[in-house]
């Protein structure tokens, strides 16, 4: 039975993106997929036929983790916070496609904890918020996956580490004739193993 949901903000709050934000993505999916994948009424939003077909087609992988980081000399120009509620007398760089930009939600020992931030760049580029942080710019919030190697290198600091923001969703789409091949179950193999280590 296709799921059926009610107004887009509920998954919107679940993906940390706003209802505008994900509108587009589905839109820009029906265009390339050149079907339609929702049945939208005023109150209601459901699957169509082809759109049940893509999402049984979804693998789901495991969540990215995100985590906060700024360059050595932005840190000792502005000082490194010691709590999240420090962040907002800090430049943070936003990533304009998460409607959470303006309150970042950081969960920690005390639970889950939302500060508003002051976006002084705001960019739609995951690598481009990468290299302004590099640059001093500010703190970012980004994909650890990402960000590991400028932080082994010294290039980056990892930022309050006892407050993690919320993980992230990560899903894998493959074609229904690609189904059971021997190359995808490789592909999402290899996949698993550089990207979180498993197999």
């Amino acid at each position: 039975m296709p799921p059926s949901y009610g107004p887009a903000s509920r998954p919107a709050e679940q993906l940390g993106l706003s209802p505008t934000m994900v509108g587009k993505h589905i839109r820009y999916l029906e265009q390339r997929l050149q079907v339609t994948l929702l049945n939208r009424t005023t109150r209601r939003q459901g699957l169509t036929e082809a759109g049940r077909l893509f999402y049984e087609r979804c693998r789901r992988l495991p969540d990215y983790r995100l985590l906060l980081a700024a360059s050595p000399a932005y840190l000792a120009a502005h000082g490194t916070p010691v709590s999240p509620v420090e962040l907002t007398g800090h430049c943070c760089i936003g990533f304009s496609q998460w409607d959470s930009n303006h309150n970042w939600t950081l969960s920690g020992p005390d639970g889950e904890i939302s500060v508003p931030v002051n976006s002084r760049l705001r960019l739609d580029s995951g690598e481009g918020a990468r290299r302004a942080a590099l640059a001093d710019f500010g703190i970012l919030m980004h994909a650890e996956l990402l960000l590991k190697e400028d932080i082994a290198a010294g290039r980056l600091v990892s930022v309050l580490a006892d407050y993690a923001p919320l993980p992230r969703p990560m899903n894998l789409l493959y074609l229904p004739e690609r189904w059971q091949s021997p190359k995808l179950e490789a592909f999402i193999a290899l996949t698993m193993a550089r990207l979180w280590g498993r197999t």
